[in-house]
């Protein structure tokens, strides 16, 4: 909703240049989540030199942040549907160079290395112990204890008042 205001508000000049639709029209398939088709308007558009690393960057960017989508939700992916889906390569060979240039090897690993058909997701082990700071949480704690009973005597002397007034 914010981004049709923020249409209305670029000067109609501007938003008649073909480069604004086509960098509009980028937008537009990231807020509707149609990651084939960002990838295609960004790979087939036809940028100016001062807008193509821009977008380069944009694309790099927005396949990083879906590799993060699918490490989270998936522990195995077909490739066909991680190409397709997510990521917006066409072919295998584009998958892995991308899996060696982002360091993704030991996290992304194919089931089969001859003929892969899915991708295997390692996930991370997370350390509980590290992420829970006991004195922190206590302190947290001890705040939201505090706070409840602050509201539950408030509570009981609104009710308290309420009764005398009454009688």
């Amino acid at each position: 909703a914010l981004a049709k205001y923020l249409n209305k508000r670029v000067p109609k000049d501007v938003r008649e240049k073909d480069t604004f639709k086509a960098i509009w029209d980028v937008g537009v398939s990231m807020w509707k989540n149609e990651n084939g088709k960002v990838f295609d308007k960004i790979r087939n558009g036809k940028w100016s030199p001062i807008h193509k690393p821009f977008l380069e960057r944009l694309e790099v960017n927005y396949r990083l942040k879906q590799v993060e989508l699918v490490s989270k939700a998936y522990t195995s992916i077909t490739i066909k549907e991680l190409l397709e889906s997510y990521l917006g390569f066409k072919d295998i060979k584009a998958l892995q160079k991308f899996i060696k240039t982002n360091n993704l090897s030991d996290v992304w690993t194919f089931d089969n290395n001859d003929k892969p058909q899915k991708v295997i997701i390692n996930k991370k082990q997370e350390n509980y112990q590290q992420l829970l700071n006991t004195q922190k949480l206590m302190a947290q704690f001890t705040k939201y204890v505090v706070f409840m009973e602050s509201n539950q005597k408030l509570a009981i002397d609104e009710i308290s008042a309420a009764t005398s007034s009454k009688n």
